[in-house]
């Protein structure tokens, strides 16, 4: 979303398989805010949530 002095926007970014299996988890993703300057180059970021990834296969 434009922003007056750049870009706001939301990215779902998946976490690596291999280090939530090891800790009993699958399919994790975490939700970033990302803040970007006109030129679209990143000013900053934000974990907004960690939660386990949508299965609509799976009913949840």
């Amino acid at each position: 979303m434009p922003k007056e002095d750049g870009w706001e926007a939301l990215c779902e970014v998946d976490v690596d398989p291999n280090y939530t299996v090891k800790r009993g988890l699958s399919d994790v993703v975490e939700i970033y805010e990302v803040r970007m300057n006109k030129d679209m180059e990143i000013d900053g970021f934000t974990l907004k949530e960690t939660k386990l990834k949508a299965m609509p296969d799976k009913g949840w």
